[in-house]
């Protein structure tokens, strides 16, 4: 029916991406025979690259608003729990397969996989984020549809928690990795100030952002709520699309192939903005890289065969080329001795930065404990522990999104810092997994006792006995008849006051065990996340040493080129003969030059 996309076979003949697979390999071939196996080896990763860039989906929403139900109508089957008292435990994450699948894998390390029945992948997302072992898991299906086969993957994130909760901020810090959000609210009211809130986050870290409406079947005042929702956002200065939508009637739509009843359900909308918007927008960014790196390979392979045939030409060029050949080859020395500058300034800079990460988590968390300390100070925990846990949960959230924005920004000024000594541009894509706020899902809740009925009674009492004993005694050692009622005014006022000291120390014990509660909370946090930085610290100094140091083998292999050339033309008894054969080669790359520029 029309709400279905196209299903083409992997990819549409109006994908960008279309024939670049070709081409590449082209390059591979060409760089290969050349004698540039490092050459080679970059537009081979590209080729790889280009086959496996997908448009990842991200969505949010409050608790129960519908996301769940969202994906479930976007494939057309039911693949996500969506019960009224059940609620999505773990992210899920839904991409193309050969045939349905699930697994639950490790969101630290992707290479660890625990395969899962497809039949109990329901059972699997409604538990705990974490698995047995303590690592933070998401549950990945796989399913063979045509959308998904195009390259969109849906991300559904827990409703846990609300949007208040640690869950939704580390939803929230994710989205430097997505290429679009879909932030789910339902038509049962207009979006409030938290909802507002997390948009603007959301936009903030994503370029691409919509707002569904789910549930219109159930509210007949659907219209009046995106009327709403609409000045909402406009007040709040974000210009975004708004869907409403029904997945019950995308059910029936499909049951029934009805493609009137489909529209009317508001999925045929969200599609084609998933479609143009999304899926088509990534395959043409992916293209573009796969063109650009294409056309500087092989503008660095006619480089050099230019240059060899100069050197025929001219000979003053050769000499030339064998002051520069030198002089390159010193570079290479200078930048892989041990006391190279750009090592040196990386090495420092990943020192720091991973001890300013450490010192900045260490002040947040101090900031969030004393503040805590004084929030507990004005309450009784045992009656307002829940609004104070969600308060300690959000605020715990954002302090670890800020200390993970302090490490990404620190982290790419350190790459550029490396690069502009290394003398030259890099295109290192750093891929930092976002750190869950803690591995619990909150701060545990104190064991208070309050002073019930009973104990308040019999407090007062053994206070006011306690008072007319002495009273009593101190009458009969100064031989003075204190009169009965005299004596039970004085043992009620004694007894009041021990109530009020009973009750002061009662609350005192609660706001104790409630600081020894969030110290134990904020300590989980600070251990879980430190590892987890200095985790992220020593994979950016992996990658960055792997990736200029692969620049340096490049360099190196040039120099071997020129090298040859030079030896070639001095050992060559016949110049003409290898000018033919370079004007041949020049001959080949232009036309494949010319190629790749038709696709620009």
């Amino acid at each position: 029916m029309t709400a279905r996309p196209p299903a083409a076979g992997e990819r549409r003949e109006d994908d960008p991406r279309t024939g670049l697979d070709a081409l590449l390999e082209l390059g591979v071939r060409a760089a290969t025979a050349y004698g540039r196996p490092l050459l080679a080896e970059r537009l081979e990763r590209r080729r790889r690259r280009l086959a496996d860039e997908r448009a990842r989906v991200v969505l949010l929403g409050e608790y129960k608003a519908g996301k769940s139900s969202l994906v479930n109508a976007l494939v057309g089957i039911d693949l996500c729990p969506v019960d009224d008292d059940i609620a999505t435990g773990v992210p899920t994450i839904v991409r193309a397969g050969p045939e349905p699948s699930a697994a639950l894998i490790d969101i630290d390390d992707l290479d660890r996989r625990q395969p899962v029945p497809f039949a109990d992948r329901e059972a699997v997302i409604r538990e705990s984020p974490d698995d047995e072992g303590g690592r933070r898991a998401a549950v990945e299906i796989r399913l063979d549809h045509s959308l998904l086969r195009r390259g969109l993957e849906l991300i559904d994130t827990p409703g846990v928690g609300g949007l208040d909760s640690a869950h939704t901020a580390a939803a929230v810090a994710s989205l430097d990795d997505a290429d679009a959000v879909l932030f789910v609210t339902d038509a049962s009211q207009e979006l409030t100030a938290a909802e507002l809130d997390v948009l603007h986050r959301a936009v903030d870290r994503c370029a691409d952002v919509a707002v569904i409406v789910t549930k219109i079947d159930l509210f007949p005042h659907w219209r009046r709520i995106v009327e709403l929702d609409e000045g909402h956002l406009g007040d709040a200065g974000l210009e975004l699309p708004v869907f409403p939508t029904s997945a019950a009637l995308r059910r029936h739509a499909l049951e029934r192939d009805d493609p009137g009843l489909d529209a009317e359900s508001g999925y045929v909308d969200v599609l084609t903005m998933l479609v143009d918007d999304v899926v088509d927008q990534v395959a043409a960014l992916a293209a573009d890289r796969a063109i650009d790196d294409l056309l500087a390979a092989i503008d660095e392979m006619i480089a050099d065969f230019e240059d060899e045939r100069r050197a025929i030409d001219d000979p003053a060029v050769g000499a030339r080329l064998e002051e520069q050949v030198a002089e390159a080859r010193a570079r290479v020395e200078r930048l892989t001795e041990g006391a190279a500058r750009w090592q040196t300034v990386l090495a420092d800079g990943i020192n720091d930065l991973a001890n300013d990460l450490d010192h900045d988590l260490r002040r947040r968390i101090r900031d969030l404990t004393a503040e805590a300390g004084e929030r507990l100070d004005e309450l009784d925990p045992a009656q307002s522990w829940d609004e104070f846990s969600a308060w300690l949960e959000k605020a715990t959230g954002e302090a670890v999104v800020a200390n993970q924005a302090l490490l990404r920004d620190r982290s790419a000024a350190l790459l550029e810092e490396v690069s502009r000594h290394f003398d030259a541009e890099t295109d290192l894509e750093l891929a930092i997994a976002e750190v869950a706020p803690t591995a619990t899902a909150g701060a545990d809740k104190p064991r208070t006792e309050g002073p019930g009925l009973v104990k308040q009674v019999i407090g007062g009492l053994r206070g006011s006995y306690s008072g007319l004993m002495m009273f009593g005694m101190l009458g009969s050692m100064a031989g003075i008849a204190v009169a009965t009622p005299v004596l039970a005014g004085l043992g009620l006022l004694l007894g009041a006051r021990q109530l009020r000291d009973e009750r002061s120390r009662v609350l005192k014990a609660h706001r104790q065990q409630a600081q020894v509660s969030v110290r134990k909370y904020l300590d989980q946090v600070s251990f879980e996340v430190t590892k987890a930085n200095r985790d992220h610290v020593k994979q950016i100094q992996r990658r960055a040493r792997d990736h200029f140091g692969a620049r340096v083998g490049e360099l190196r292999e040039r120099v071997a080129r020129a090298r040859a050339v030079l030896d070639e033309l001095a050992a060559n008894g016949n110049p003409e003969s290898r000018r033919a054969d370079i004007e041949a080669e020049l001959g080949r790359l232009r036309r494949l030059r010319g190629l790749v520029e038709e696709r620009v």
